[in-house]
């Protein structure tokens, strides 16, 4: 990644208010060269960490609706 693309990405997150979204992050060319200097398939992390965050919403959202019973 050139001094340019990283300044114009951090300005876009900064800007933003936000942290990068995983198609953000895993397009990252840095993140490209360790995933493959690692042997890491993009596609199946990606699936991987979307799975992960669709169970991590559901058990919260589970949290949130049942009912709490108190000591």
């Amino acid at each position: 990644m050139t001094l340019l693309a990283f300044a114009q990405h951090m300005l876009r997150v900064l800007t933003r208010g936000s942290e990068p979204t995983l198609k953000e992050l895993l397009s990252d060319s840095a993140v490209k060269a360790v995933m493959e200097a690692d042997g890491v398939d993009p596609l199946a992390l990606e699936a991987q960490l979307r799975n992960m965050a669709t169970e991590l919403s559901l058990a919260r959202h589970a949290n949130q609706t049942s009912p709490r019973v108190l000591p």
